[in-house]
């Protein structure tokens, strides 16, 4: 059983955690900032596809007390990134870190992804290559109250980019925002919608997707798990 997580912009926590339970997800509960929830890895993959409200979906890998940089660096070695990254892959990590002796995000992140090729390289004698803006494997650290968490990034791309708007007008609605304000309105997807200030057309096209029930996954180029080391189509 995995542990997942789902995250959301602020204030559609509740929205986001209406949607997984009525998916039929298991162990979803209330959270700020976010929904976790559990399941198999496919549920991880379904909620990459049919979620309309979350930013992101995460899988945590590992969890560790950490109070300085040798013991974070020896709790991700502890972590097998194996069936994730290859020298074929490309690597980024990001981090967050609050009320932690580790405070610096960016010297953390430094130290995870040096663990993290260091491991790479001790199997296969190479190191994978980094990239920041298109990796193929993200990783996502939070340090809280001296307590790291692992993450990596099921999503790739965030899940607003629904795939289906060939460019955006000028301060556009976010596809998830949109999706959270239909759900929060009390819309039973029957009756008329009405949307007096249409803009792009967001609402309205969020709105049909749901009344539908075609997963607004459904139309991206690919998710950001096709692209770990032991992604089978």
């Amino acid at each position: 059983m995995q542990e997942f997580y789902a995250s959301a912009i602020r204030q559609t926590e509740g929205a986001l955690c209406d949607e997984l339970r009525e998916c039929g997800f298991k162990s979803v509960r209330l959270n700020r900032g976010g929904i976790p929830f559990r399941g198999e890895w496919s549920d991880g993959w379904r909620a990459c596809l049919q979620s309309r409200i979350a930013q992101r979906i995460l899988v945590v890998l590992g969890r560790s007390p950490v109070t300085t940089d040798d013991e974070l660096y020896d709790a991700v070695r502890t972590v097998d990134w194996t069936p994730y990254i290859t020298t074929e892959q490309t690597l980024a990590v990001s981090c967050v870190a609050v009320g932690s002796t580790l405070n610096h995000s960016g010297f953390i992140a430094l130290r995870v992804k040096d663990a993290i090729v260091d491991q790479v390289r001790d199997r296969e004698g190479e190191r994978p290559s980094i990239d920041r803006d298109d990796p193929d494997v993200k990783v996502f650290v939070y340090l809280a109250n001296d307590k790291a968490t692992f993450y990596l990034d099921m999503s790739g791309q965030p899940l607003h980019q629904r795939g289906y708007r060939a460019r955006s007008g000028e301060a556009p609605l976010r596809e998830t925002l949109a999706a959270a304000i239909l759900r929060m309105s009390g819309w039973d997807r029957h009756s008329a919608l009405i949307d007096p200030m249409c803009g792009s057309g967001t609402l309205a096209i969020e709105a049909a997707l749901w009344a539908s029930g075609m997963a607004p996954g459904l139309t991206r180029d690919r998710f950001g798990f096709e692209r770990w080391a032991s992604h089978d189509e």
